[in-house]
């Protein structure tokens, strides 16, 4: 994708709906074209862990983690 593109509405579902390539259509077809079989051209496409996996291990997958650090105020008046 390029700066100032126009983003689809399947792209969007791809991405956030699927956890998918945004060209993930584009990129599976070009695969089975080439040979791939249908399983392995759709996990090319996936972003990160499939969501079939998360789900069969009935985890809630976790998204970020921030952690703020700092001493005690006790030190910091020191």
């Amino acid at each position: 994708m390029t700066a100032g593109a126009e983003v689809s509405e399947r792209q969007l579902e791809l991405v956030f709906g699927q956890g998918r390539h945004p060209d993930a259509d584009r990129i599976e077809r070009g695969l089975l074209d080439d040979g791939a079989d249908p399983v392995t051209a759709r996990r090319q496409t996936v972003l990160g862990q499939p969501i079939e996996e998360i789900d069969a291990r009935e985890q809630t997958p976790l998204l970020a983690l921030a952690l703020t650090f700092r001493p005690q105020a006790s030190l910091t008046v020191l």
